[in-house]
C-alpha cells in the first residue's frame, strides 16, 4: 500500500487549498473519502492518477468541508486541572501538583499544573491499562483454558484488542474510558481467540459460554467506540 499527500485547489470561494492524504491500496475498487483525526483521507486503487483524485475531492467539496467542520467541532477541549476524566465506568479528578508525572492518589490524579496534559494523561492511562488487563487476563485465562505468553497495551485505530497464534495479546488503552464490562468482554474475546483464531460460529459460541451478554458490549463499541478515539473528554466539569 502506497501513501502520499496531494493538494487540491480551494473547495469554496475565498478558502485556502485543501491538502489530503492518499492511500493507494491494491484491494480498493473505487475512490473513497473519509475524515480521520481532522484530516481528509482518500483511498483509491493503485492505477488512479493524482488528477483523478483531485477531481473526485473537488466533486464532493461540500461534503468534505462539512465533514472536516464536524470533526474539528468534536475535538475535545484541552484537559486542565479540575476536570474529571472517565475511568472504567467512574471518573477521576485531575488535581494540580508540582509533580512532572501523573500519580493516582486518594485526592485524584495528580498532574502538573502548568503543562499540556494530553500526553501525560495518556501515559497514565496506558500504565493503568497494563495493570488492569494483566489482572483480568490472570483471572480469566485458567477458566478459558489458555496460557497467554505476553500482554501489550497499544492504541490501535481499528481494533480494541488482538491475539496471535503465539499467545501474544494486546489491548487498546482507550478501553479504560469505557465501562468495566466492555473491558471485560474484550478480555474474554481475545483469550478465546487463543482457542479459535477466527470469528467462526465456534468462536462466538465459546465467547458466549464465558460472557453470555457479549452482544451488549460488542454493540456498545460499534456505536460509541469512535468517541473513545477522540478522548478523554472532560466529565462533570462544566466544559465537556
Amino acid at each position: 500500500m502506497r501513501r502520499s499527500r496531494i493538494a487540491v485547489g480551494p473547495l469554496r470561494s475565498g478558502r485556502a487549498g485543501q491538502e489530503f492524504r492518499v492511500r493507494r491500496h491494491p484491494g480498493a475498487r473505487r475512490i473513497t473519502l473519509r475524515v480521520q483525526n481532522d484530516e481528509l483521507v482518500v483511498t483509491a486503487p493503485p492505477h488512479v492518477s493524482d488528477r483523478e483524485l483531485r477531481t473526485a475531492v473537488a466533486a464532493r467539496a461540500d461534503w468534505v468541508v462539512a465533514a472536516l467542520a464536524r470533526s474539528r467541532a468534536a475535538r475535545p477541549a484541552p484537559l486542565v486541572p479540575g476536570d474529571r476524566i472517565p475511568l472504567l465506568g467512574g471518573s477521576v479528578a485531575l488535581v494540580a501538583s508540582p509533580r512532572h508525572r501523573a500519580r493516582h492518589t486518594a485526592a485524584g490524579l495528580e498532574v502538573p499544573g502548568d503543562a499540556p496534559l494530553a500526553s501525560i494523561v495518556e501515559r497514565w492511562y496506558r500504565s493503568a491499562a497494563r495493570t488492569h488487563f494483566a489482572a483480568r487476563v490472570a483471572a480469566w485465562a485458567p477458566h478459558i483454558g489458555v496460557t497467554p505468553t505476553s500482554i501489550a497495551i497499544r492504541d490501535q485505530r481499528t481494533r480494541w484488542g488482538s491475539a496471535s497464534a503465539g499467545g501474544r495479546i494486546s489491548f487498546n488503552w482507550r478501553l479504560m474510558m469505557a465501562d468495566p464490562d466492555v473491558a471485560e468482554y474484550v478480555t474474554v474475546h481475545e483469550l478465546v481467540h487463543l482457542r479459535h483464531m477466527d470469528h467462526s460460529s465456534a468462536f462466538w459460541d465459546c465467547v458466549a459460554d464465558y460472557w453470555p451478554d457479549y452482544r451488549l458490549q460488542r454493540d456498545w463499541l460499534r456505536i460509541h467506540g469512535a468517541r473513545l478515539h477522540t478522548g478523554p473528554h472532560p466529565e462533570a466539569s462544566g466544559r465537556g
